[in-house]
């Protein structure tokens, strides 16, 4: 599952594998990563 989520002007692709979210393009912050997997969580949900 791949994962386009926006950080202010930049679109950042993350890929999500085996449990973990590796960022594909671009750097990341700690709190950028669970951001993303808040946002991977809620699309799971659906």
């Amino acid at each position: 599952m791949t994962v386009l989520h926006r950080f202010g002007r930049d679109w950042v692709l993350w890929q999500q594998k085996s449990g973990g979210l590796i960022q594909r393009n671009g750097e990341g912050t700690r709190s950028q990563l669970d951001l993303v997997k808040k946002a991977v969580a809620k699309i799971n949900l659906r």
